[in-house]
């Protein structure tokens, strides 16, 4: 490939930006002006010209959970849009929750922004299976009172090290939990299975390349995880 007319951001100190770059053998081999580039032009050379466009290099995401993101893909979502409850009830009835194995229903990427929920507020959505409903940023949770019960989540259960469930002036838990203390419903919350995990990679992958994004640093790397990604 011989690339030119573009806005080349090198990520390069020494020579920050070019026009043209060659590409042979699957190696970058040339970078810099247009003129020079077209010595690399052959018979079977593919020839794209950018018009002014930036090209950068692949990204590398340093902080990404790919599982975690790929399995949530596969559930019902909410799409950080800003909800009522009532909103929330009518957008699980237009798609098909993920029910794990325990009955568990488990529903993602609700917009936290003003959203108050208490777990008999839920209870309007459902009194025979435990509900979950999990913050887009990836810190807080909502429970129903069959949650909070299949959770062993009481008035008296302390506050983990670095979370919080939150009370009502009573000291009643409301079912709002935050940071660690979402952990304590994930506890029970029956895991996903290795084929699971390894097709919620699968389906990722083709994703962050359409990013852009070549290569990421996975931020949660537990032993069966860490077997997901060997295995692929």
């Amino acid at each position: 490939w011989v690339i030119t007319g573009a806005q080349v951001q090198t990520m390069d100190a020494d020579q920050p930006f070019a026009r043209a770059i060659a590409i042979k053998d699957n190696l970058i081999v040339y970078v810099g002006n247009d003129a020079q580039a077209k010595e690399w032009i052959g018979e079977n050379t593919q020839l794209v010209e950018l018009n002014g466009n930036t090209l950068l290099p692949g990204f590398i995401d340093t902080h990404i959970h790919v599982i975690e993101g790929g399995l949530a893909e596969q559930t019902c979502r909410m799409g950080d849009e800003q909800l009522t409850i009532l909103q929330i009830k009518e957008k699980i009835k237009n798609c098909k929750p993920f029910i794990a194995s325990e009955g568990w229903i488990l529903i993602n990427e609700v917009n936290g922004a003003g959203f108050k929920a208490t777990a008999k507020d839920l209870d309007q959505i459902s009194t025979t299976q435990p509900l979950i409903l999990a913050g887009s940023d990836g810190h807080t949770a909502w429970l129903n009172t069959l949650g909070l019960q299949q959770s062993n989540i009481t008035d008296k259960t302390p506050n983990p090290a670095s979370g919080r469930i939150e009370r009502d002036m009573q000291g009643h838990a409301t079912g709002f939990l935050i940071d660690e203390a979402v952990n304590l419903a994930y506890a029970v919350i029956p895991t996903a299975t290795k084929r699971q995990k390894i097709s919620a990679i699968t389906e990722t992958l083709p994703r962050l390349h359409a990013s852009g994004i070549t290569s990421f640093l996975e931020a949660n790397v537990s032993d069966e995880n860490f077997d997901a990604f060997y295995t692929l």
